[in-house]
């Protein structure tokens, strides 16, 4: 696996449908999480899977992640009373 320094610069792409709904780059992270966790703040009204394209300009790797984004929301339940 591919490590990550604190110093290295960071590109991430986040591509859902094909579509790319952010491109960042990034210093200061020091694991593939701490990427997942900051993006999730940047695209916060995403939902599903996308694909995460990370790209290490300081050690020249590159690697594609597929993630599950946000969560599905559960409807909640509602009783309703005549009374």
């Amino acid at each position: 696996m591919a490590t990550i320094n604190s110093s290295d610069i960071i590109f991430a792409t986040v591509i859902q449908r094909g579509r790319t709904i952010a491109s960042v780059r990034l210093s200061g992270m020091r694991t593939v999480n701490d990427i997942i966790r900051y993006l999730s703040g940047v695209v916060k009204n995403t939902v599903g899977m996308i694909t995460l394209s990370l790209r290490n300009g300081t050690q020249g790797w590159q690697q594609e992640r597929n993630v599950m984004f946000g969560s599905l929301r559960r409807a909640e339940a509602v009783q309703l009373s005549l009374f």
